[in-house]
């Protein structure tokens, strides 16, 4: 494949997959701690020490606790269950479990803040040791409000009509990992994949150099996490020259209502190319702009594409004449492998001829239109139909001595 013809493939596919992940967050002992207080307001507060959970003379201890879920943002848990470690109990009472809002810092008002979810569940003491609860509620419930802490407030069952003192103790966050509070969370998390079927990057020999462009935008009102990775026509991992540095993956974070850069820089002493596949946490708009530049680094022409879709059918517009050719890319994103029929047909409908090729997971296969016959042809006008046995994505442009004229329908 003439290698000018790198500057010029390439479009974004943006499809949505759910991943299955699971991760146990301890608390946070800055922000954990008890209030003592009465039935109306807080009188004490103590963040040092064990937790406590109970009834002294006229008061109640209130424990609470603090969890930093910011790294399940755009998740849906679909299990979550806290853990404690009972040390010390002097009565069978349940201990009953709020979702609060308490910020962080924890003082005396902190008592009686109103709770987000009143009583998500309650734990029985019985002898000391490991209790647990399903919270999966609770987890769900801060997501959905896109706060970055689950904070539980933890009380006892008629903590204000009893007489008899009792005081229920926990470990708090500062405790071994095994004791420690915390809550264990399976869940699964919305990714969002955008394809891009080919890079280029490098030397043209004699000619230039070769600068691929990835731009990404966030319209959303959350931010967003890109991770970029570039893969070969083998399908292995391509080491590409980047502004954040060599390799083939790169994390870019997008803010909200913003977009984000990478640029690969052709400095290589070879050239590099393949396909790029962008996953984000997010929905956002992704597309590839591709410059050629002469041995004085001045820009010679620069194409931008976007989106099409992913399919088995596909219709091209071709065209071959002169110097005009039309380049055409397909990618395999799968796992397993597929099998692409490529046939030429004249504008009248004859079939000119018929080419299979495999791509095997993670390849792709890129040309000119007159690279499919094997002696090549002078000039053609009708269309290229590619039939796959499984989903690809493919790319076209016209092109003028390898250069980009203008981007084709892909339908």
């Amino acid at each position: 494949m003439p290698l000018i013809l790198l500057v010029i493939l390439a479009f974004f596919l943006t499809t949505v997959s759910a991943q299955t992940q699971s991760v146990t967050l301890f608390s946070e002992p800055a922000f954990d701690g008890w209030v003592l207080g009465n039935s109306v307001r807080g009188e004490s507060v103590n963040s040092i020490g064990k937790l406590r959970v109970g009834l002294a003379a006229t008061s109640a201890y209130r424990s609470f606790i603090s969890f930093d879920v910011s790294s399940l943002a755009g998740s849906v848990p679909t299990s979550a269950i806290l853990f404690l470690f009972l040390s010390n109990s002097t009565s069978n009472k349940a201990v009953i479990v709020d979702v609060v809002d308490y910020g962080s810092v924890l003082d005396i008002s902190d008592m009686h803040t109103p709770a987000i979810a009143s009583e998500i569940g309650r734990i029985s003491l019985g002898s000391p040791g490991s209790k647990s609860l399903d919270v999966t509620a609770a987890v769900a419930l801060v997501l959905s409000q896109r706060s970055n802490r689950l904070q539980l407030r933890l009380r006892t069952e008629g903590e204000f009509t009893g007489t008899e003192d009792f005081i229920n103790e926990f470990e708090p966050g500062e405790s071994a990992a095994t004791v420690a509070p915390r809550v264990q969370i399976q869940f699964t998390r919305r990714v969002f994949q955008t394809i891009i079927p080919h890079f280029g990057d490098g030397p043209v020999p004699g000619a230039g150099r070769l600068r691929s462009t990835l731009l990404i935008s966030n319209a959303g009102t959350a931010s967003a996490e890109a991770n970029v990775k570039f893969t070969a026509p083998d399908g292995t991992p391509a080491q590409v020259p980047t502004t954040q540095g060599t390799g083939s993956q790169f994390v870019i974070s997008v803010p909200a209502e913003s977009s984000r850069t990478l640029l690969t820089l052709g400095s290589a002493t070879t050239r590099t190319e393949g396909w790029v596949l962008v996953e984000t946490n997010e929905p956002v708009a992704a597309a590839i702009l591709y410059q050629f530049f002469d041995n004085a680094e001045n820009l010679v022409t620069e194409a931008g594409v976007g989106s099409a879709r992913k399919g088995t059918r596909f219709a091209v517009p071709a065209k071959k004449e002169g110097l005009l050719d039309t380049g055409v890319a397909v990618a395999n994103p799968r796992s397993t492998a597929a099998q692409v029929v490529l046939t030429l047909r004249t504008l009248a409908g004859a079939t000119l001829l018929t080419k299979e090729i495999t791509l095997g997971p993670n390849q792709q296969n890129a040309f000119f239109i007159f690279e499919l016959a094997a002696g090549g042809f002078a000039s053609f006008d009708g269309t290229l139909l590619i039939v796959s046995s499984a989903e690809v994505v493919v790319t076209s442009l016209r092109t003028v001595m390898g250069l980009p004229s203008s981007s084709l329908p892909v339908e």
